[in-house]
């Protein structure tokens, strides 16, 4: 059976080690990791950004389903 997803706010992009490689000059490799390892922790920054973007949008419909249902209830709507 698939696991299933908790939400995009529990993925994080996890930094990557620097290796000792053989195959291209550490430096290199050592660069390329660094480059990554930024990125994700930007990706990381953004998916949080967005999880709190998403709270507040969802506590807005909360309050403006609240004004709904008393304009209903006064007979005003």
């Amino acid at each position: 059976m698939a696991r299933r997803a908790t939400g995009p706010h529990r993925r994080r992009v996890t930094r990557i080690p620097k290796g000792r490689r053989t195959d291209v000059r550490r430096e290199e490799l050592n660069a390329l990791i660094d480059l990554l390892n930024t990125r994700g922790e930007i990706l990381n920054q953004i998916i949080h950004e967005q999880s709190i973007q998403f709270q507040r949008i969802a506590q807005m419909q909360v309050e403006l389903d609240a004004l709904k249902h008393a304009l209903a209830k006064a007979g005003l709507l």
